[in-house]
């Protein structure tokens, strides 16, 4: 595992720290109520990882701010590399995961991203042939990729148009 993380190429993520950080910076950050990168990885040891509730979180930073939900989502946000909660100032035009006082951070996921129908299988095998390429040109549908991994696969456009997560790496670093 630590040769694989040593190799994986964290552009892409990085990029996308940035950008989340710029958006919840707007305004100097007076919507957050970290200033550095040591404070977001702070909390992200500390409590987001673990099975704790968001009420919990919370309580346990011990910050009297209404700018405290913010910055729970901008770590959860940075751990996942999914938008997490609905902010005034940072509309990215995708799909957040709302997370709840009650629920872990894990809990949440799970409930997110479980399936809603199960479909049956009928022993056929999508194979090799099913790319985004050939999505693309065979089925006429367009691709918008998406750093956001709530939004992958979601269609939009009366289903022309499939959000697909284009970082591949991230999801395998974080198995």
């Amino acid at each position: 595992m630590k040769q694989e993380a040593a190799s994986l190429n964290m552009t892409s993520y990085f990029d996308y720290y940035s950008t989340r950080c710029q958006r919840f910076s707007r305004d100097g950050g007076i919507y957050v109520c970290v200033k550095s990168h040591d404070a977001l990885v702070t909390i992200a040891k500390q409590r987001t990882l673990t099975d704790v509730t968001r009420d919990e979180t919370r309580s346990s930073l011990g910050w009297e701010s209404r700018t405290t939900d913010t910055t729970i989502d901008l770590c959860a946000s940075l751990l996942l590399m999914a938008e997490v909660g609905v902010h005034k100032l940072c509309f990215s035009g995708s799909n957040p995961l709302t997370w709840s006082g009650h629920q872990t951070l894990r809990q949440t996921i799970e409930r997110h991203f479980q399936p809603e129908k199960q479909l049956q299988p009928d022993n056929s095998r999508l194979g090799r042939p099913f790319t985004a390429r050939n999505l693309a040109y065979v089925g006429s549908m367009k691709i918008k990729w998406t750093s956001n991994i709530v939004d992958h696969l979601l269609l939009s456009d009366d289903d022309q148009t499939v959000f697909i997560f284009h970082h591949a790496g991230f999801l395998r670093y974080h198995q």
